[in-house]
């Protein structure tokens, strides 16, 4: 029984995330509400209290695992075997059409770039970290394309992993806030190749 209860304390959990990214997407941090998140779910607040503390402590829960989901398959592909600049080919190509394509990876992105206005100093501060930790894989890619005479001399992996990072986040924008004008899966084949050919000798 106990872990039947452990199972279902669980699943009750999952859900409220998975509302709660919902209810965030929809409405921002400021305008969503705890009632609104537990409805959403089909719980009580009371429910809801049982998991969080409050909805700092929601939204701290949903940044976690959007980034997860988000991140951890990207980043599995910038360390794979393979020349390094076919790795950041390959998750350019995978970013953007997952951008298009992928209902759940566009709410993750959208909520982890633009959600956050209003939210609590340590939600803010978790973005700029992604940021940054984004960053630091792509030095380390363009690094390893350096060491192997495959970026252009007056290029440094900083650089690149600085064009990279803004290009991403470019056609993030683009592609969540002005769908029309840029289809991301589309261009993901040019842009890459694009960026490729700008680096290289």
């Amino acid at each position: 029984m106990a872990r039947r209860t452990a199972a279902q304390a669980a699943q009750t959990r999952h859900e409220l995330v998975d509302a709660a990214v919902d209810v965030f997407s929809e409405c921002g941090y400021a305008g969503a509400t705890l009632e609104r998140i537990a409805d959403r779910a089909g719980v009580t607040r009371g429910a809801l209290y049982h998991h969080f503390h409050d909805k700092a402590d929601v939204y701290e829960t949903v940044l976690r695992r959007q980034a997860d989901q988000v991140a951890g398959p990207l980043m599995d592909a910038l360390t794979d075997d393979g020349p390094p600049l076919q790795r950041i080919r390959d998750f350019l190509v995978a970013y953007c059409t997952a951008l298009e394509r992928d209902a759940r990876f566009r709410r993750a992105v959208d909520l982890l770039l633009f959600g956050a206005a209003g939210a609590p100093q340590s939600a803010q501060e978790r973005t700029r970290r992604g940021y940054e930790t984004w960053l630091r894989a792509f030095e380390a890619v363009f690094g390893e394309a350096g060491e192997r005479g495959e970026l252009r001399r007056a290029i440094t992996p900083d650089a690149a992993a600085r064009t990279l990072l803004a290009l991403t986040v470019g056609a993030t924008t683009a592609a969540l806030r002005a769908p029309h004008l840029f289809s991301s899966a589309e261009h993901a084949e040019s842009l890459a190749n694009t960026l490729i050919a700008g680096l290289t000798p």
